[in-house]
């Protein structure tokens, strides 16, 4: 039945540590809504996606790959920890050499390059995010949903701030390179600046090094041969950093996913992506470890009588499932309780900006 191809297919061969216990299909957002008879041809769920591909083809698997929001919840309940986010996402590479992308997803891998447009451009840009009979030709077109609000676009984005801002340079302190990606920069400048000021308030000389974006989007949408080039571009340029005892800081969850889950597994553990990976931090989890490192006591009364529902995101589960913001929250004085079901917050990254599947090039 096609197993013994898949043991020696480097890609797939995970799938065959699969003890069948459902844990995955019980976590699967995506499984959850549409249920069996669609998000399946005879095996359901993340791993029916694997199992098919490999035992009852390509072209069986692909009917339903598509409905991975790639948010990684199927490895981290898996008991085996086989990498399903992974070979789906080869899966999805392999039906798109033969029958090329989705529009709306190659629409949703062009992320970044729109973000540089839009930021170029912001007052037209940001004019027609709040056009409706506008977001609707676009949602025509695209596949870009004219329901969801989008965030913004800034002119003066974070890379031009921080060039005019004068650093707070510090004799023997933690060298900490800071990884941008795009909502930090295009979207939400103020947000890169504050990461550089809590960095620095905590003794750290922050540079912001030549870097290309995270590149996620590529993995989640099975553009492999995009994703290696991105991670490979990565490493070139921030392994020299780490290798001279910089941290690399990260404050989007997924880029430093990214970093530290994604690319040792694309680049098959490249002696640069692995140290890279291990001097990666998400942010609050290395601002925590900071305090505690320095002593630095932070004002216990900034956020005094405030109340905080926390939602872990899916791609900070590996990185410390949450505890580092939800920490530095209390520190400050603020109740925080985790609010979830293990399961997705429904938005589902750049999935949740599609109004449906537009159609193969």
């Amino acid at each position: 039945n096609r197993r013994s191809a898949m043991r020696v297919d480097a890609e797939i061969r995970e799938a065959l540590y699969c003890i069948r216990c459902g844990a995955c299909m019980n976590i699967c957002p995506s499984y959850g809504v549409v249920g069996g008879h669609t998000f399946g041809h005879i095996y359901p769920g993340p791993m029916g996606i694997c199992w098919t591909a490999g035992v009852h083809g390509l072209e069986k698997a692909a009917d339903f790959a598509q409905l991975c929001i790639s948010c990684g919840l199927c490895k981290e309940i898996c008991p085996a920890k086989i990498n399903m986010p992974q070979i789906i996402a080869e899966i999805l590479h392999r039906d798109a050499e033969k029958n090329g992308h989705l529009l709306v997803n190659r629409v949703m891998m062009a992320a970044d390059r729109a973000a540089k447009l839009g930021s170029s451009t912001a007052p037209l840009a940001n004019f027609a995010l709040n056009n409706k009979p506008l977001r609707k030709v676009i949602e025509k077109t695209t596949g870009l949903s004219a329901e969801r609000k989008l965030p913004p676009f800034a002119s003066n984005t974070f890379y031009k701030q921080f060039a005019k801002r004068q650093a707070r340079k510090q004799d023997s302190a933690k060298q900490v390179a800071f990884f941008v990606d795009v909502f930090a920069n295009y979207n939400d400048p103020s947000l890169g600046i504050a990461v550089v000021d809590a960095l620095e308030a905590l003794g750290c000389n922050v540079t912001v090094p030549p870097q290309d974006v995270s590149g996620y989007p590529y993995i989640a949408y099975g553009n492999m041969a995009g994703a290696r080039k991105i991670a490979e571009n990565n490493v070139r340029m921030l392994s020299p950093l780490a290798r001279e005892g910089y941290d690399i800081v990260a404050v989007e969850p997924t880029a430093a996913y990214a970093l530290k889950v994604s690319y040792p597994t694309l680049l098959r553990n490249n002696e640069g992506a692995l140290l890279l990976a291990e001097h990666s931090h998400e942010l609050f989890e290395y601002l925590t470890a900071l305090e505690d490192s320095t002593g630095v006591v932070p004002p216990k009364d900034l956020f005094a009588g405030k109340k905080f529902g926390f939602h872990c995101a899916c791609h900070q589960r590996p990185l410390g499932s949450g505890n580092g913001p939800m920490e530095w929250l209390r520190r400050r004085g603020a109740e925080v309780q985790l609010i979830e079901t293990g399961t997705c917050c429904g938005m589902g990254g750049t999935f949740g900006l599609k109004c449906g599947l537009i159609g193969h090039k």
